[in-house]
This record gives C-alpha cells, sequence and structure tokens, in this order.
C-alpha cells in the first residue's frame, strides 16, 4: 500500500500511533513526484533533504514520546507566491529569482505549527495572473487528466500537485477563483474560507514586509477530500492564537447527515453554464432531492451583472497595490480614486447584509464553480480574450463570474468535483453558506460527498 492513498487524518493518525514514520510516508510522495512531476510540472521548488529532515526529527520525537501536532508528518505542498523561508519566491518574476526569504509567512508558520512536511512549492502563472499556468521562471503546468488542458489559475499548480497526489494537502490562496478554479478543472476539493480566519501576509504579488492584510483575498488549502480539508484546516487553525476548539463533529456520520435545506443557484442568462456543466448540477440536484434533501431554486435579488462589475473594481482595486509603478502608470487611475473605491465599499457592505439575511432560510448554496471545463493552455492565451464554447464565444474574463459573485460576499465555498465531461474532464461545483459558517459549509460538503460518485484519479497516475 502507497501511503498517497490515505487521508490526511489517516495519514497523521498512523504517524502519531507508530503505525507508519513520517519518513516512510514521505518517500511514498517522494516516489509519485520523481515519477510524474517532470511531465506535469506542478511542483517547482522542491526540497527532499529539507523535507527529510523535518520527517527524521518528527519521527524521532514520536519515539521520546512527546506530542505531536494534528499534522504530523502529513506531506504539504506550498503556493510559490507564499514566503518560506529558504525557498524563492518569485511570483513568476525573474527579477525576484535572488529573492530567497528569511521568514515563514503567517500562514506557512501554522502549517509548520501543525507539524506537517514541506515538500515543496507549487506553480502558479505570472503576477498570479490569468487562467492559464506559466511564466518564464518554471515554465508551464500541465493539467493531469489532458497534457494539453490548463489547470488553471492562479493555484494552478496546486490543483496540479493534489490530482497527482504529489502532496496531501497544498496551501493556496484565492482572490476571484484561484482556488475555486483550479479544484474545478482538476478534480480536486478547494476550500476559500471566510476572510480574517488565517492571515495572507507574506504573499506576493503584495511587497511580503506589509503590515496590511488584502481585504478580499485568502489563503484557503487545496486537497483531495472535503474530508481530507476539514481535518486540515482545523489543524491550521488550530495552531494560531486565540482558537478556540469546535463544538461541531466535522466528521458527517448516519447519524448526524440530517436533511440539508439547500438552495440551488444554477445559472442565467448573465451567470452561464455550459450544457455539460448544467447537466452535471441536475444530476447532482436530483440525487439530493432523492436523498431526502430539501431542495429549493434560489435566485439573488440584485443585479448580477452590476455585481459582477462591482467586483472587478474591487478586486482590482486589492490587486493595484501590489503593481511596480511602471504597471501601475499603465492603470486607469480615475478608476481608483479613493472616493470610488469607498462608494464601492458602502455598497457591497449593503448588500452583504441583504444576502446574509436572505441565506439564512438555506444551510448552504450549491452553484457551478465555472461555467466551463478545462480549456487549453493555448486557448487562455488567446491574444483576442475570447473563448469558444458550445459553438459560440464568452470573454476570458467570465470564467472567474462565479468565484467572483461568492468571494465579494464573502461567502465561505468549497468546491468538490461531481462528474466527468464526454471528453473525460473534471466537473466541479460550489458548496457555499453565509460568511463565518466555515465550518458548516465544511461539513455539508462532506455530506455532499458521501452522495456524489467520486470521479477517481486521472488515467495517468492512477498506480498498480
Amino acid at each position: 500500500m502507497s501511503w498517497i492513498e490515505s487521508g490526511v487524518r489517516d495519514i497523521a493518525n498512523a504517524i502519531r500511533e507508530g503505525k507508519t514514520s513520517a519518513c516512510e510516508v514521505l518517500e511514498d510522495y517522494i516516489t509519485q513526484i520523481e515519477r510524474y512531476n517532470p511531465s506535469i510540472n506542478a511542483l517547482v521548488v522542491l526540497d527532499f533533504e529539507g523535507a527529510r529532515t523535518q520527517a527524521k526529527a518528527i519521527d524521532q520525537r514520536r519515539s521520546h514520546g512527546e506530542a505531536l501536532g494534528p499534522l504530523a508528518g502529513v506531506p504539504v505542498s506550498i503556493k510559490e507566491a507564499f514566503a518560506v523561508e529558504g525557498m524563492a519566491t518569485t511570483c513568476g518574476f525573474e527579477s525576484y529569482l535572488d529573492q530567497v526569504p528569511t521568514f515563514d509567512a503567517p500562514a506557512v508558520q501554522a502549517l509548520k505549527r501543525a507539524d506537517s512536511v514541506t515538500i515543496g512549492k507549487s506553480n502558479i502563472p505570472t503576477s498570479l495572473s490569468g487562467f492559464g499556468c506559466k511564466n518564464p521562471v518554471y515554465g508551464q503546468t500541465s493539467n493531469p487528466w489532458s497534457n494539453d488542458r490548463t489547470p488553471g489559475g492562479s493555484s494552478g499548480g496546486s490543483g496540479a500537485a493534489i490530482a497527482s497526489r504529489f502532496s496531501a494537502l497544498d496551501l493556496a490562496s484565492d482572490l476571484s477563483g484561484s482556488i475555486r478554479i483550479p479544484s474545478s478543472w482538476c478534480g480536486v476539493t478547494g476550500f476559500r474560507p471566510s476572510p480574517g480566519k488565517l492571515s495572507k501576509r507574506g504573499h506576493l504579488p503584495w511587497p511580503l514586509d506589509t503590515a496590511l492584510e488584502p481585504p478580499e483575498s485568502v489563503p484557503g488549502l487545496i486537497g483531495v477530500t472535503a474530508s481530507d480539508l476539514a481535518y486540515g484546516w482545523q489543524a491550521v487553525l488550530s495552531t494560531t492564537p486565540g482558537y478556540q476548539e469546535p463544538k461541531q463533529t466535522l466528521l458527517p456520520t448516519t447519524h448526524n447527515a440530517r436533511s440539508l435545506r439547500i438552495g440551488c443557484w444554477l445559472g442565467s442568462d448573465v451567470l452561464w453554464v455550459s450544457q455539460e456543466v448544467a447537466a452535471a448540477l441536475l444530476n447532482v440536484t436530483e440525487t439530493l432531492s432523492t436523498l431526502g434533501h430539501n431542495l429549493q431554486s434560489y435566485q439573488p435579488q440584485f443585479d448580477e451583472a452590476e455585481v459582477i462589475q462591482l467586483a472587478r473594481r474591487l478586486t482590482d482595486a486589492e490587486i493595484t497595490f501590489g503593481l511596480n509603478e511602471e504597471v501601475w502608470e499603465s492603470w486607469d487611475h480615475k478608476a481608483f480614486t479613493t472616493r470610488n473605491y469607498l462608494r464601492d465599499l458602502n455598497t457591497i457592505e449593503r448588500l452583504r447584509q441583504m444576502i446574509d439575511h436572505d441565506l439564512k432560510r438555506f444551510d448552504i448554496i450549491i452553484c457551478p464553480a465555472t461555467p466551463i471545463v478545462a480549456p487549453t493552455a493555448k486557448e487562455v492565451d488567446n491574444a483576442n480574450q475570447l473563448i469558444s464554447v458550445e459553438q459560440n464565444y464568452m470573454e476570458l474574463r467570465s470564467i472567474s463570474d462565479w468565484s467572483l459573485v461568492t468571494s465579494i460576499f464573502h461567502l465561505p465555498s468549497v468546491t468538490i468535483p461531481i462528474g466527468l465531461s464526454k471528453d473525460k474532464l473534471p466537473i466541479g461545483m460550489q458548496v457555499v453558506s453565509r460568511c463565518g459558517m466555515d465550518l458548516e459549509v465544511l461539513f455539508a460538503a462532506q455530506v455532499l460527498e458521501l452522495v456524489t460518485k467520486s470521479i477517481g484519479r486521472p488515467d495517468l497516475l492512477v498506480t498498480t
């Protein structure tokens, strides 16, 4: 048996109980990386010797009877944009190649305090921009399901690494879909939490030494299953100051997996989905209804087109903070005055209050993660910014619209795989809830995971 097939909780428990060693687990992941990463290029900064040193230290502590953290010996990867002590952090810029932080970002510190083992860093597009995963420093990352397809961005290397079983968890980040899009296109599970749960300082393209927390983007996790994310997220939070143990369990059973009140937000003329994505979502809703869950159609009471434009302005405003002076000069400064920004903040705050009240009648909302399955890498590099879908054309930037309208309201979201397209490409679905209901949405995602069929692994990577 290879440990790459095991869940995060099972790995950590086995190491703590002496049923295996951190070193043994690590070598299984290293073997997988050495076999497949050269062709996929998901992990671009590797430190096997450093990881082996960490694993040996964990095994020695266990042999001495010392208590181990909740992620004891679990191999993790970290998105390249996070500062990790001793590891290059470039955000895809060649000019940053000599930038090797002497400190860990707060989110990385939390992972290390939980006794995880850092195996490497995952690839990103330059400046975390776009739906591809390519930069002049590390090159192109392929989607493990089809090497001509993009894994998505900006956490494309994260999604590809988890799909390839190169790590058990990946520390990623999300502003307008950077966790949810790669999770959907790579057939894995991603969690974007509510803001304020975990610091995102020490993350490019913002200056690594900034004291300011981003207003809209957050750190999160990508893993194989919702169960892995629920356990991993609680493990990370448990190492942060002021943490309080939750009263509820995050492990669904036949006793606590009650009928859920589910709002189905499945699309409109503005928030469009392809026929394949629509069919997969319909199949999920029919299955959930048959199993006794209470499903109701949900259509938000706001102008979707206006909210998408508002979300784009607010996310662009955050992005500008990390721009160098040369790039900043090319932006439309009139769109980013303090007056306009505060007006937008006032508008979104009113909408957030409205949405929070509206969602109280549901436990969760289910909605698309992306409107399409993974396009080719060449398509997302298309200079005219249009992509052909079902004999029509759509703007590339519309790919992130479903992410924008959930993230701008600060709704915690878990993206889970729900099926495959006719071309055997993964299709994902968002499970969202009210701001602050992170534990509830993680629990609900596990319930849905029990009743939606697993899509399995890319054929290339199935071990025998």
